[in-house]
């Protein structure tokens, strides 16, 4: 199986976290909370593309 390419601009719970300025388990929350699952996976890393992350984003309290 060939190895998924990864966009640059997709991030991990932790850099959404920290571009966002907010906790990783406050990420982690929303992700859960929403049950998003990553748009693409590398080993047990799951990356969010922009549009995924605008949605988590937007679901901050």
């Amino acid at each position: 199986m060939a190895k998924q390419e990864i966009p640059q601009d997709a991030l991990t719970s932790a850099q959404l976290a920290e571009s966002f300025g907010v906790s990783v388990n406050k990420i982690k929350k929303i992700i859960n909370e929403l049950k998003i699952q990553p748009d693409f996976k590398r080993g047990v890393c799951g990356y969010y593309s922009p549009d995924t992350a605008n949605k988590i984003k937007s679901n901050l309290k």
